[in-house]
C-alpha cells in the first residue's frame, strides 16, 4: 500500500512549498490508537467527576456537598499523576485507563462519612464528639474497605505482564490515597467551613442587653 502511494505521489508531486509525509504499518497505527485512547480516557475522567458532583449534590441536597465529595477524588488523581511520574510510568492508554477508573474511587467514602457526621452532629453535644464518633464508626469502615480492596488488587503487582503490574500497583495506590484524603483533608475542610448541609443553619445570636 505504501509503495502504491509513493508511486502515485511521484507521478503527482505536490505544489511547491508543500511537504507530504507517508506513514503506515503497525507502529504508527499503535501510536495513533494510544494517543486517541489516552485523550479519550482523560476526557472520560472529567465527565465522571462532573457526574459525581451532580449526583452528590442531589443526594446531599447541596451544591457545596458535591464539592466536598469531589475534592478527595481530585486530590487522588493529582497524586496519582505524581506517582506515575515519580515511578517513570508513561502516560499511555494503560495508565490513563487506570487513572480514569480511579476518578470514581472514593466518592462513596466521602458520602458515608458526611452522612455519619451529620447524624452524629444531631446526637452529640459537641462537634468534637461528633467528629470522633464519625471517625470511629464510618472512618473505620472506610479504612477497612479501602485496605481490603487494595490488598486484593495488590496481588496483581507480582505479575510479569505489564498491564497486570500496572493494575496491581496503581489501583491499590488510588484506594489508599482516596481513603486518606476522605478521612483527613475533607474532615478538616468540613470542620473549618461548617457547611449548612452538615451542621444546619447557625442559630441567631441574641443581642446584648444595653
Amino acid at each position: 500500500m505504501l509503495g502504491h502511494l509513493e508511486r502515485w505521489l511521484a507521478a503527482h508531486p505536490p505544489p511547491a512549498g508543500t511537504k507530504v509525509l507517508l506513514a503506515g504499518g503497525a507502529g504508527p497505527t499503535v501510536l495513533a490508537v494510544n494517543e486517541h485512547t489516552t485523550k479519550g480516557k482523560l476526557l472520560n475522567m472529567l465527565v465522571v467527576l462532573l457526574t459525581i458532583y451532580v449526583v452528590s449534590s442531589v443526594v446531599l441536597r447541596s451544591p457545596a456537598g458535591g464539592l466536598y465529595v469531589v475534592t478527595p477524588i481530585v486530590l487522588t488523581i493529582i497524586e496519582l499523576f505524581g506517582v506515575i511520574g515519580w515511578m517513570g510510568i508513561r502516560l499511555d492508554m494503560g495508565s490513563a485507563t487506570l487513572i480514569a477508573m480511579a476518578s470514581c474511587i472514593g466518592a462513596d467514602y466521602a458520602i458515608y462519612f458526611l452522612y455519619r457526621l451529620r447524624e452524629e452532629h444531631l446526637r452529640q453535644s459537641s462537634d468534637a464528639e461528633a467528629l470522633a464518633t464519625a471517625m470511629v464508626t464510618s472512618g473505620r469502615a472506610v479504612l477497612f474497605v479501602a485496605t481490603s480492596i487494595a490488598a486484593g488488587f495488590g496481588v496483581m503487582a507480582i505479575s510479569p505482564f505489564l498491564g497486570m503490574w500496572l493494575f496491581g500497583t496503581l489501583m491499590p495506590t488510588a484506594m489508599v490515597l482516596s481513603c486518606f484524603s476522605a478521612l483527613t483533608v475533607m474532615p478538616v475542610m468540613v470542620m473549618r467551613q461548617r457547611p449548612v448541609f452538615v451542621f444546619g443553619p447557625e442559630a441567631p445570636r441574641m443581642p446584648r442587653a444595653a
